[in-house]
């Protein structure tokens, strides 16, 4: 009985905290620009990714085709173009990891 009372007024009290709280409801064109930069963030995001695939088949292939060829300045330039773009390319994803997605 004493519980129930207390419910009671608890979902009172509450009820008017509710009422005297105003909330906004976003715009139209916010949410539309929300999604608009939403957009074209996952498009970078994919263009990126589209281009460290390419350069990592590419460095794939270049690999068979110096180890097919027995050409050493093949394989010697394919390492130093290829340590420093994954170096930049991992310190790259460590940040998008470590500061997190909007989406």
């Amino acid at each position: 009985m004493k519980e129930d009372r207390f419910t009671e007024r608890l979902k009172e009290e509450l009820h008017k905290l509710d009422e005297q709280i105003e909330i906004e409801k976003p715009s139209e064109q916010a949410v539309m620009m929300m999604l608009k930069q939403a957009k074209e963030k996952e498009k970078r995001r994919f263009k990126q990714e589209m281009l460290a695939y390419v350069l990592i088949s590419l460095t794939i292939l270049a690999l068979f085709a110096a180890a097919i060829t027995h050409l050493p300045i093949i394989f010697i330039l394919l390492q130093v173009v290829s340590v420093p773009l994954c170096v930049v390319i991992g310190i790259k994803e460590y940040q998008h990891i470590k500061g997190g997605s909007s989406l």
